[in-house]
């Protein structure tokens, strides 16, 4: 059996980095993890890559919320799992990777 890395082609998104803005660029992420940030005409795609097209989008990092109380309806001061679980997918689908009660 082959052990086939999957692939993910992100393009023709605005990249935002901590530094600046990148155009015209596509970001390779194998296993889950960002392998590469490259110009897009320096890259060519690998066949059987998933292509997640984000023109008109922007890409960026996950966020990190350094204060909220609660979200999905719940509060930390609920002070249950299902209280800190419910709130951190809450916050997950809107591209935080990281909080701080």
């Amino acid at each position: 059996m082959l052990n086939k890395q999957k692939r993910i082609i992100i393009l023709n998104g605005t990249i935002i980095t901590p530094f600046n803005l990148l155009e015209d660029s596509m970001i390779v992420v194998r296993n889950g993890k960002i392998k590469t940030i490259k110009k897009r005409e320096d890259f060519t795609i690998p066949s059987g890559a998933e292509i997640i097209e984000a023109k008109d989008k922007f890409v960026v990092p996950g966020y990190l919320d350094m204060h909220l109380h609660g979200g999905g309806g719940y509060d930390f001061m609920d002070g249950t799992y299902q209280a800190v679980q419910q709130i951190a997918l809450t916050h997950t689908r809107f591209g935080t990777t990281a909080l701080l009660p």
